[in-house]
């Protein structure tokens, strides 16, 4: 009996932690979007103006305008033109031809599909807005992230190590001591 505890308490131990372990552990592959990183990027459509301009305004996570920040029209991996934005947080880039651009500003990327005024579908917009400062805090943790991170593992290989040899120990029967 006290044999097949020695063989049975490993693989009891080894199918729990396969059990916590996150797939890829396991060598599970990813879903093949997650492994390329191929997010939907947010396409805005923004109309432009009579003039052949696109305008736009620049503002903080609470909806104020930032004035005096630059921003960057960028098509192709190309700078198209470098603007600062004035006191209520406009800014307007001309002439502008109709296509797909970048707007680049204090770390922020912001895609947008320019319209001309004929053009424009209804859900476009007059404006671009940029909202400056807005990075994501993530408060939380993925559990596959927690049971992957390395002081679970060690922390769990420790108490494996104290563990294992207690119980291993304690289930050697009820023999007499070998001295009284």
């Amino acid at each position: 009996m006290r044999r097949l505890r020695i063989v049975w308490t490993p693989l009891v131990v080894l199918a729990c932690l396969g059990m916590l372990l996150p797939p890829s552990w396991a060598g599970a592959s990813e879903p093949e979007r997650a492994k390329q990183g191929n997010a939907p990027i947010e396409v805005s459509d923004v109309a432009l103006d009579a003039g052949g301009g696109m305008q736009g305004v620049v503002v903080d996570v609470h909806g104020m305008p930032r004035s005096g920040v630059e921003v960057a029209l960028v098509q192709h991996k190309t700078r198209l033109g470098l603007v600062k934005t004035d006191l209520q947080g406009r800014f307007r880039f001309a002439p502008v031809k109709g296509g797909v651009y970048q707007l680049l500003s204090s770390g922020q990327v912001r895609f947008v599909r320019a319209w001309t005024a004929e053009a424009a579908p209804p859900a476009a917009r007059p404006l671009a807005l940029m909202v400056v400062g807005s990075e994501v805090v993530r408060g939380q943790m993925p559990l596959e992230d927690f049971f992957a991170s390395d002081a679970v593992i060690i922390t769990g290989l420790v108490a494996a190590m104290i563990a294992i040899p207690i119980a291993v120990h304690n289930s050697g029967g009820k023999d007499k001591p070998a001295s009284p």
